[in-house]
């Protein structure tokens, strides 16, 4: 072998240990369920009815369905399973307090998560998580509507 041949072959392991090297470090580590659900507020965007309990909206709700003092509210997950509703800027009723506290879990894998309370858009207990991004907080729960003999399957979407 000449000397050439080796050299330029040394160029190249060394160029791929480099490249290996920098997607490494430029690699950032994927967040957990409680890293994504826990890293800012959350505000309502939509809701709507999911006949086909597929995780995505169907028919919206209507706009007069959801009050502006629901729409408003900020609810904040805490890393340590604790967490916080902000009422906003409108309440639905004045004596209630600006703040309420409320502990969540995640189960079934992380694809279930379970509120204390009644935290979003009136909603509480235990209740599917079809998405969770960065910036897009998707939920779905049957829930017994007035004057239906099944629940409904309702999928609420927040955002940052």
């Amino acid at each position: 072998m000449n000397c050439s041949f080796l050299s330029r072959v040394n160029m190249v392991v060394l160029g791929c240990l480099c490249l290996a090297a920098c997607s490494k470090s430029g690699s950032s580590k994927e967040k957990t369920k409680t890293e994504l659900i826990s890293s800012t507020s959350w505000k309502f965007s939509q809701a709507g009815i999911d006949p086909d309990n597929n995780g995505t909206i169907d028919i919206p709700a209507p706009a007069a369905l959801i009050e502006p003092c629901v729409t408003d509210n900020k609810v904040t997950f805490k890393s340590d399973k604790s967490g916080t509703v902000d009422e906003g800027a409108i309440k639905c009723n004045a004596a209630d307090p600006q703040t309420s506290t409320f502990t969540w879990s995640l189960s079934s894998n992380e694809s279930m998560i379970t509120f204390s309370g009644a935290v979003i858009a009136g909603i509480g207990g235990e209740a599917k998580i079809v998405e969770i991004t960065d910036s897009r907080f998707v939920l779905s729960k049957s829930l017994p509507i007035t004057g239906y003999p099944l629940p409904i399957p309702i999928v609420v979407v927040l955002v940052h």
